[in-house]
């Protein structure tokens, strides 16, 4: 206990953040997994911000590890105070992704909540959101009262209003969020997730240098894709494309201080990112982009990112030949990509990491050999890091249907793929079996989850996951 009132001192000295108003409701922001990653999300940090309402409610963070400390078993504390989880009206949890689920159970549990709404007796109410929920908001619909799928603005008008009211227990949050866009309840909702028109862009008001992204600003200048990749929860079906206002986005950046993220899944289809990187470099800026599209890499965005201390790319080829991207509809075409590398290497860019996915439907082995070629051509001109995951098919995407694995058969591919390479390349991976468990975890029934629910505890490892979930759609998790 001593050991985690040093280290909540030591983090909350290391960030600038606005300290939490003074409030009758009480409210635990709870993020299953560790301070670096919940700290490294830009969706969090305005979460905590928009839930400390002055004069209505007080909002402190509660996360599931600081660095190697965790609460292995016990009560989970506050950053800001060190306040049970268990003292809290309102419990609002933000879940990274799925396999996260054990230890949010294991975090309510160790602090005196029952994991399960409907043995919970209504306080504190839990309402969850979170990007594990953008497809599956089912896999949560057993232990929170109202889970929030998609864009969360709507709901937090909501829950001002319900804390406003003095309330924070389950059947509140039926009332007053049981109805809105995109939530799923005992009350019904489709899981389709929620579009709302944010103020963009968005500016962290929080830097977190123990975040996994360091000492950087987070900003979000668009969200959405204006695509329609089958594979994807972002494609433009499900999250149209909205985006910041130029003059208002330039006048943000300005305003801001230190480095920037400038984040977003369809960034690169913003049309004044140049221009906004320029800015920033002529104020002598640091500032990174999120993953771009290698056929927007044009001279005066390269030496933009470059202008402002950028050497290293991150973009996404995905499916591994032209075939199977055409199949998936992603529109990128082998000559724009490497142009569009062979241009930043030229202009001192010349360090790249390239996501692939293996085990789309229909492959073969001879996709993976054009991939490889590709690659090794890339290679000659860019040190490359090849991020390879396997494809695992989402609810409400075009290819939701499609087969995931077998396990054996995707780690065979990425063996194949990791020869072929023969060292040029630093590979990376997913682990097919990490892969299965998102899988099984994706298509869980909400009547699996609540059986599943007595079982799960913090730090659950893949092995443990397998003991528990013998079986996905497409068979055993080998």
């Amino acid at each position: 206990m001593h050991d985690f009132h040093r280290a909540r001192r030591q983090y909350l000295d290391s960030e600038q953040i606005p300290a939490p108003t003074a409030g009758n409701m009480r409210v635990g922001l709870l993020w299953p997994g560790s301070y670096e990653s919940g700290m490294a999300s830009l969706g969090f940090a305005e979460l905590y911000r928009r839930l400390n309402l002055p004069g209505v409610s007080t909002c402190e963070r509660y996360f599931g590890a600081l660095g190697t400390l965790t609460p292995e078993g016990g009560p989970c504390l506050s950053l800001e105070s060190g306040r049970p989880l268990g003292d809290c009206d309102l419990v609002a949890v933000s879940l990274g992704c799925e396999r996260e689920l054990g230890d949010l159970v294991g975090l309510l549990r160790g602090s005196g909540i029952e994991p399960l709404s409907a043995d919970r007796g209504g306080r504190p109410g839990v309402v969850a959101g979170g990007a594990a929920t953008r497809s599956n908001p089912w896999l949560l619909k057993p232990v929170a009262d109202v889970v929030i799928c998609g864009d969360g603005e709507d709901a937090l008008e909501a829950l001002a209003a319900m804390l406003g009211a003095g309330r924070g227990d389950r059947e509140a949050l039926l009332e007053y969020l049981g109805g809105a866009p995109g939530a799923v309840s005992d009350r019904g909702g489709d899981g389709l997730p929620a579009v709302s028109r944010p103020d963009l862009p968005l500016v962290s008001s929080v830097v977190a240098p123990r975040a996994a992204f360091g000492d950087m600003r987070l900003v979000e200048l668009v969200r959405g894709c204006p695509r329609a990749c089958g594979f994807c929860v972002c494609c433009r079906h499900l999250t149209p494309f909205r985006q910041a206002p130029r003059d208002l986005a330039l006048e943000r950046l300005a305003q801001s201080s230190g480095r920037l993220g400038l984040l977003g899944a369809g960034v690169a289809d913003w049309p004044h990112l140049a221009e906004a990187l320029e800015l920033l470099a002529s104020q002598g800026r640091e500032a990174s982009v999120s993953s771009l599209r290698a056929d927007r890499l044009d001279e005066r965005l390269l030496l933009a990112l470059k202008g402002c201390g950028t050497r290293s790319l991150t973009v996404a080829l995905d499916g591994p030949s032209h075939r199977l991207r055409a199949m998936v509809g992603k529109e990128l075409g082998e000559a724009a990509f490497k142009d569009g590398l062979a241009l930043a290497a030229k202009l001192g860019l010349g360090v790249a990491k390239v996501y692939v996915m293996v085990g789309l439907p229909g492959e073969t082995e001879e996709d993976l050999r054009e991939l490889a070629d590709f690659l090794l051509e890339l290679a000659t001109f860019s040190s490359l890091t090849v991020a390879v995951s396997p494809f695992v098919p989402k609810r409400n995407t075009a290819l939701q249907e499609a087969p995931f694995g077998p396990v054996p058969l995707l780690t065979s591919r990425i063996k194949l793929l990791s020869h072929l390479l023969k060292g040029r390349c630093r590979l990376s991976q997913v682990s097919p079996r990490e892969a299965a468990l998102e899988h099984a975890l994706t298509w869980v029934s909400p009547e699996a989850v609540a059986d599943l629910v007595p079982h799960l505890r913090q730090g659950m490892s893949a092995a443990d996951w397998k003991a528990l979930l013998r079986f996905d759609r497409s068979g055993p998790l080998h």
